[in-house]
């Protein structure tokens, strides 16, 4: 099961634009780069979650075994044991490793770690603190439990939401063959009554307990007739859990008619999406969409994440509409990643996981006001 990211969180993967740009580390400027003896240890990678906190290890050894030992509630006693991922890491020389397939330059001062993700323009990771625990402290081991299966998901089940102007009524229904159908309440502009539409997608059991759909990836838990998506892409962000329904896919299909896709003129303009995480920064970014195409990406060096100068620096990409509301997302390296897009009272939502995230809100601002404080190449 791919749970090591309960360890190493990697970048936040937003649906278009270089969202990436949020987290950039300049990879270059470290000192105190590590060896392998200055990893060899116990090291805190405990994160907090909206959930509370994930109570998570690692252990280096000197022959670069790598141990994730992460808490796992125990079905026997529901007490807490915990659970191990084993890796390896890899030292390439100046600083820089690999494992978990990916490259990282790891500074080491004050008994603490910090990462920094070269293959994910240079997210930064940590710091992580060495533990006063013994690898001999983690090894309450858990007994291993079945991974959740594609057969586990088949049938319908209830993803109503509350939102501050109600519910919004929505099914999702998943076949054997992974075919994957969500079905929301969309008001009929003919008679004012309700009827659902549909959208379809394909959910694809990747055999180790995570599974892939909308260009994420997920750990999806079953039971109680409950499902519960923790996902891989965005900061281990929880949903659900989702309920098994009473309904059948016949009684859902009472299909509206096709709505008003989103297309690039309604892109068009400046918007603003910022991120506060967690930890209390601010990650201060516009994008600004123009009728070719081209996606502007403007970041504030002085928010407090970046702590620099009272300036913007900019960055390039491109966005292209496909039709029925889908749109491709092409970064400055060529990378391209495809995503429904709606724009509702303002706010741009991305289609992530099994529903919409909004991404963004209409700023007021102009892109001059960006270029009037721009950063010295």
């Amino acid at each position: 099961m791919k749970v090591y990211l309960l360890l190493l969180v990697f970048a936040l993967t937003a649906c278009g634009g270089d969202e990436s740009d949020n987290n950039n580390v300049n990879t270059d400027n470290h000192s105190d780069k590590a060896s392998l003896s200055d990893l060899v240890g116990v090291w805190d990678s405990t994160i907090k979650v909206k959930e509370g906190d994930v109570v998570s290890y690692f252990v280096i050894k000197e022959n670069g075994d790598l141990d994730t030992y992460y808490i796992s509630s125990s079905s026997d006693d529901e007490g807490s044991c915990y659970a191990v991922i084993k890796d390896t890491i890899v030292g390439q020389g100046d600083g820089r490793f690999s494992f978990l397939d990916s490259e990282f330059i790891i500074s080491s001062a004050d008994d603490k770690l910090t990462f920094i993700n070269v293959d994910k323009d240079g997210e930064k990771l940590g710091p992580f603190s060495r533990a006063t625990l013994l690898e001999n402290d983690l090894q309450l081991l858990c007994d291993e439990t079945d991974e959740t299966s594609l057969s586990d998901l088949v049938g319908v089940w209830d993803s109503t939401i509350k939102v501050k102007e109600g519910d919004i009524v929505s099914y999702f229904v998943i076949k054997e063959n992974g075919d994957l159908n969500t079905y929301y309440i969309s008001n009929s502009s003919d008679d004012e009554r309700s009827c659902y539409a549909v959208i379809k997608d394909t959910i694809v059991d990747q055999e180790d307990g995570s599974f892939s759909f909308l260009d994420s990836e997920f750990i999806i838990s079953s039971a109680d007739d409950e499902l519960t998506f923790i996902s891989m892409s965005k900061d281990l962000e929880k949903t659900g859990p989702f309920s098994r329904a009473t309904l059948l896919e016949s009684d859902l299909q009472s299909l509206c008619g096709e709505p008003a896709e989103t297309s690039l003129s309604d892109l068009v303009g400046v918007w603003d999406v910022t991120i506060f995480d967690s930890r209390g920064y601010n990650y201060i970014q516009y994008s600004v969409i123009k009728e070719s195409g081209d996606l502007l990406s403007y970041k504030y060096d002085g928010d407090s994440f970046g702590q620099g100068e009272n300036c913007y620096s900019v960055s390039n990409s491109k966005i292209v509409d496909i039709g029925g509301s889908n749109f491709l997302f092409i970064s400055s390296d060529g990378e391209e990643t495809q995503c429904g897009v709606k724009v509702t009272n303002n706010e741009m939502a991305l289609a992530r996981g099994n529903t919409y995230s909004v991404y963004g809100s209409r700023s007021h601002l102009l892109e001059s006001d960006f270029q009037s404080i721009m950063c010295d190449e």
